[in-house]
């Protein structure tokens, strides 16, 4: 049954709808009727691997029900389903088909990395802006759109770990992979370029001077600049 969470989920869920106890009969048949057929041996099987799971009591002849540690268990079921649906919306709505798209994921690039920012500028140590002074020079000097797309992302992933945040890493990683699928032009990547550089860098000051807002500032203004860049320049 483990191996299996959506027939689990399944089995439990008719389990909580009835309203006296239910038999394998009853299991197979509601299966069937959603699309997952089984036998009602099948069904007699996974009932009892319930039982000593302790999710489920038998009531006599009559049928199982529900315990609470199977209300427990299909409730952890519901959420993991619930989360695997909001996620999967998140992806859809990270693909990147155009210059829309493209926009409204830097928007909320912004509105992560302002935080990240501002937590890397309390977390940063000497070895950090060490490293961060060696991916701002890698990406000055890339030459090639792979290259430099690579260093940019480079530079902002690791403000990420600095900033100690799982989550919003974890989300900056995200949003990229998906991002790249349309990424931003070479011809505008090239062209704003040396106000990129400058930016990342004033990025970098408001770091190694361990000041939070201003680094919230820096970032808010690179993403905004980059935004309305691409806006400017996406249709030449």
């Amino acid at each position: 049954m483990s191996e299996n969470p959506e027939l689990e989920y399944l089995v439990l869920c008719v389990l909580d709808s009835a309203v006296e106890p239910v038999g394998s009969g009853a299991v197979c048949d509601w299966l069937r009727q959603h699309g997952n057929p089984i036998s009602e041996a099948t069904a007699g099987r996974y009932l009892r691997e319930l039982d000593f799971r302790g999710l489920t009591q038998r009531s006599g002849f009559r049928g199982r029900s529900l315990t609470a540690e199977g209300l427990k268990r299909l409730a952890e079921l519901r959420r993991e389903r619930a989360a695997a649906a909001s996620s999967s919306q998140l992806l859809s709505a990270l693909r990147v088909t155009g210059l829309n798209d493209l926009i409204d994921v830097l928007v909320a690039r912004r509105a992560l990395e302002r935080e990240i920012a501002r937590l890397a500028a309390r977390q940063v140590s000497e070895r950090d802006l060490e490293e961060i002074r060696s991916l701002i020079a890698g990406y000055e000097a890339a030459e090639s759109p792979e290259a430099t797309a690579a260093a940019d992302f480079a530079f902002h992933q690791r403000l990420a770990e600095v900033a100690g945040n799982k989550i919003l890493q974890a989300a900056t990683k995200l949003i990229h992979d998906e991002a790249e699928a349309v990424p931003i032009p070479w011809s505008i990547r090239r062209k704003i370029k040396p106000v990129l550089v400058r930016q990342h860098r004033q990025i970098l000051e408001a770091l190694e001077a361990r000041a939070s807002a201003l680094a919230e500032k820096a970032m808010v203004a690179h993403l905004d600049g980059l935004i309305e860049s691409i806006q400017r320049y996406w249709e030449t």
